[in-house]
């Protein structure tokens, strides 16, 4: 086990205290798997880059009173399925400030953040970069907002559905992979994409989508 000292970052919530992600050095360890199967496409001459989406679900409740209620009848942060609405998302603009200030500070570019269809549900699109930094952000987004849930009193979850009457939420993986062409200056170039194809697709794509 060690420290990525490339992940460092500070925690603005928490008076600025460091932050590191650790590596477990063995194919049990995601995040190590993960930069092996990167090394993998680096020699095949590629670069994998991912973006994502999450959807999650807000309510006014903390650790205590969920006990109490033993997890039923939640009070959402807001009321109606009302996605992308404006007015729902001001209702809560100091925590949806906090989250996007806050998450920003940590390192982790946010695109946009809105309400989504159900009662106290926002999405967020982070913005793409290289898959082993964005397997961080996930990760540190999702602590994050559980953390500065928890100073304005309330309780972030990202499970899939908390109530068969209502949406549920999930997440969006956008992937791509990219070459570095000898032409333009080393511009990358989108490997997925054929202009001759009627529908765009590069053979190369077409077997990355069977092998998903």
């Amino acid at each position: 086990t060690q420290i990525d000292f490339n992940t460092f970052r500070k925690i603005p919530w928490e008076n600025n205290q460091p932050f590191y992600l650790l590596d477990y050095n063995n194919p049990v360890c995601p995040r190590f798997l993960l930069k092996n199967i990167v090394k993998e496409c680096e020699k095949m001459g590629y670069i994998p880059q991912f973006a994502l989406e999450y959807e999650w679900f807000n309510f006014k409740e903390n650790s205590k009173t969920l006990q109490e209620k033993n997890y039923t009848n939640l009070e959402p942060i807001t009321i109606g399925n009302f996605g992308y609405s404006l007015l729902r998302l001001s209702e809560n603009d100091d925590y949806v400030q906090s989250i996007f200030n806050n998450i920003r500070k940590m390192s982790i570019p946010i695109e946009c953040i809105h309400g989504e269809s159900g009662p106290g549900v926002l999405e967020v699109a982070l913005e793409y970069c290289d898959a082993l930094e964005m397997a961080d952000r996930a990760v540190i987004f999702k602590y994050g907002v559980k953390s500065i849930a928890k100073h304005f009193g309330y309780t972030a979850t990202f499970m899939a559905k908390w109530n068969t009457k209502l949406p549920g939420s999930g997440g969006h993986l956008h992937q791509s992979l990219w070459n570095v062409s000898n032409d333009d200056n080393d511009k990358q170039s989108n490997v997925f994409y054929d202009k001759t194809d009627i529908n765009g697709m590069s053979d190369t794509m077409k077997s990355y989508l069977a092998g998903q």
